[in-house]
Order: structure tokens, then sequence, then C-alpha cells
């Protein structure tokens, strides 16, 4: 370490630890990846990538979608595999058939 840090007494070098900590340490919350989260995160980010499909949009597909355990679904996706996954998650069991434009 530097010579003017090892002149300080216990307490200053504690208090200046401490003062780097708070300044350059980052604390980060692990979350489990929900459709709420991820919308919430491509939109904040890049809302393209999910077609610009906001959270109450998502809501309101997936409402309308009238998804039954068992259901057997024809899905078109072109946002990267957003809604798919949105879908899949909302049925217990099922089958998907996706289908999504090539470029």
């Amino acid at each position: 370490g530097s010579q003017s840090f090892q002149r300080k007494n216990a307490f200053s070098q504690l208090k200046y630890v401490q003062r780097k900590e708070r300044k350059y340490l980052r604390w980060i919350r692990p979350l489990e990846p929900s459709t709420r989260l991820l919308c919430e995160h491509f939109m904040a980010r890049e809302g393209s990538k999910i077609l610009d499909l906001r959270l109450d949009s998502l809501s309101q597909l997936l409402c309308l979608a009238n998804l039954q355990a068992g259901c057997r679904l024809l899905i078109w996706d072109d946002s990267r595999g957003f809604v798919t996954g949105a879908l899949a998650k909302r049925i217990p069991s099922g089958h998907c058939v996706v289908l999504h434009g090539a470029g």
C-alpha cells in the first residue's frame, strides 16, 4: 500500500476504506426473470427488439388468447421469442407451433 495510508491510525484507515467501498462497490440483486421484468428491461433499453410491445399490451394479448391447459397454439412471433415465452409460461401443458419471419 501507499506510505500515507500506512501512517494513518487504524480508525482513519477504516474510515478511508469504508468511504472507497461506498463510492466504488456496487450491490446487485439477481431476480428471477419474469415476463414483467423482461418487458420492462427491453422497453427501457431497446423496445424495438420486442416490437415496442408494452406490458399492458402484452397482458391484453395474453388475456384475449384464452389459454387453457392442454391447448394447441399456433404462434407467429417476430418479437425474438418474447411473445412465445410469455404464452408458454401461461399454459401448464399444451403444444406450441411457432412461426417467425426470416431476417
